[in-house]
């Protein structure tokens, strides 16, 4: 016996608002990361010790 399924019916489920409600979430939220990661790494730049960025192992005479 063949059960014959229409493709509309056969799909796991359908594109719609709740969808793109939860992608233009994320994407608000990952931004929101960003910008506060940004702003703590600006902060801390100009507040922080400064770094010696010499990176040679010789000793100077």
């Amino acid at each position: 016996m063949v059960f014959r399924i229409s493709p509309i019916r056969a799909r796991q489920g359908s594109k719609g608002m709740r969808v793109l409600a939860i992608l233009l979430g994320s994407l608000v939220l990952a931004l929101m990361a960003w910008f506060a990661a940004e702003i703590y790494g600006v902060s801390n730049s100009r507040h922080g010790s400064p770094v010696d960025t010499n990176t040679s192992t010789q000793q100077k005479p």
